[in-house]
């Protein structure tokens, strides 16, 4: 059997499976995402966050499982955007080109995995076949790969999960991947951040046994249950969604990073409490994701009133950029220089 592991982490890892991919001490990977664009440095994605920064310790994408829906026009097939390319709104994938460039060769990999509307399905087996060809393809893959099962389980107004079948679906998908003895792949239960309480969390908790880490999506604030519910469980937490978001009381205001003068309001309001919230859960806070797009540019979002005022590209600002340089180079936010993966 081939073990994955990174070598600057292998002895925590090698004691504690919920440790998984865990950096040692204080260090938190930094990912990107969430579309080509976003992401850049590829040859016909070429101005994006890797065209202006450090490669990043991992790259954020998403899949799905929700074959014969359709969004924007575009209709699933299940698996979309990972081994060809896929837009279904909110700009393009296509997991498959980070594996064939050289600039990514030492990055992980975060996937998004969503089976709205189709948990049941999966629960009684109906998806095995593309569940069974997404580990082969995350086994072939050869880094580490962190799996988010049905992310933002709570996000009632848009994913609307049936807590039965979601749990059925995570253990399925789970003993499948044990069946193809997929070694490089954590498993990530995410939340979609402030609003849900304890006791929910439990309830839709999978178990300790088939997660490695906790996460949850960060917009406007912190969110201190899922932090205290991952110490409760000895897990990791992975910031696994980021993104700037000014709002009071249901209103939300300009977020757009290309407004001078807004720039440095906007580091204030967000960033700060941002990267403050990361350093103060040094102990749990293992890893975050940035998503760096033109929010305004994409269908599925210039139409959301979270997102439609939202450009959230650090390149875009010079502010930004310089401010975000000072943090994100301090020793502990590890990249993909930083890392050695050992396999």
């Amino acid at each position: 059997m081939r073990m994955l592991l990174p070598l600057l982490f292998l002895l925590l890892i090698a004691y504690s499976k919920a440790q998984k991919f865990t950096p040692p001490g204080d260090g938190c990977m930094v990912f990107i995402g969430q579309d080509l664009e976003a992401v850049g440095g590829l040859e016909n994605f070429n101005q994006g966050y890797c065209d202006y920064f450090t490669i990043p310790a991992g790259i954020t994408v998403y899949h799905n499982l929700s074959p014969g829906d359709n969004s924007f026009g575009h209709f699933f097939e299940g698996l979309d955007g990972l081994k060809s390319s896929a837009n279904w709104g909110a700009g393009e994938s296509n997991a498959s080109l980070y594996l064939q460039d050289s600039s990514f060769s030492n990055s992980a990999i975060a996937i998004g995995l969503s089976f709205v509307n189709h948990e049941k399905e999966i629960a009684r087996g109906k998806l095995d076949n593309q569940i069974l060809e997404l580990a082969d393809w995350i086994k072939m893959a050869d880094r580490p790969i962190f799996l988010r099962i049905g992310y933002e389980f709570d996000g009632w107004e848009w994913n609307h999960y049936i807590r039965k079948h979601y749990l059925a679906s995570w253990n399925r998908t789970y003993c499948l991947f044990e069946k193809k003895k997929v070694d490089n792949v954590a498993f990530v239960w995410q939340s979609k951040g402030t609003g849900t309480e304890i006791e929910t969390l439990e309830e839709w908790y999978p178990g300790d046994s088939i997660i490695d880490w906790c996460a949850y999506s960060y917009f406007g604030n912190p969110d201190k249950t899922m932090l205290d519910f991952a110490r409760n469980h000895n897990k990791p937490v992975f910031i696994a969604e980021a993104t700037p978001v000014r709002e009071i009381e249901g209103l939300y205001s300009n977020t757009d990073l290309k407004s001078e003068g807004l720039d440095s309001t906007i580091w204030d309001q967000w960033f700060e409490s941002f990267f403050k919230t990361i350093e103060e859960n040094r102990d749990v806070i293992k890893a975050f994701s940035y998503i760096n797009c033109d929010w305004t540019s994409q269908p599925m979002w210039n139409i959301n009133p979270v997102f439609s005022k939202v450009d959230s590209r650090i390149q875009v600002s010079e502010y930004v950029t310089r401010k975000w340089n000072e943090k994100i180079n301090q020793p502990h936010f590890l990249k993909t220089k930083d890392v050695v993966w050992k396999y």
